[in-house]
């Protein structure tokens, strides 16, 4: 009697376990897809901020890109 009770009492337990994993998986779950959708709003958001820079000023935007492609170009080449 005591063996199918420390039984039971062991896989109720792991019932209470197994329900606590899950619904720590499901949180770090649904975190992740909203952590997901903040980063995409952000680079859409920043997209759309570069591209009113372009069209407002292209030769600025084209002098800048090339500035950052001379910089790279110097920082890649001293390795």
């Amino acid at each position: 009697m005591d063996q199918d009770r420390m039984t039971n009492t062991a896989n109720h337990m792991a019932g209470h376990v197994r329900e606590a994993v899950g619904e720590f998986a499901d949180e770090t779950k649904v975190q992740a897809q909203e952590a997901g959708r903040r980063a995409s709003v952000a680079v859409r958001d920043a997209t759309a901020a570069v591209s009113s820079v372009v069209q407002r000023q292209p030769l600025i935007a084209l002098l800048a890109a090339g500035l950052v492609g001379g910089l790279l170009t110097l920082m890649l080449g001293r390795r």
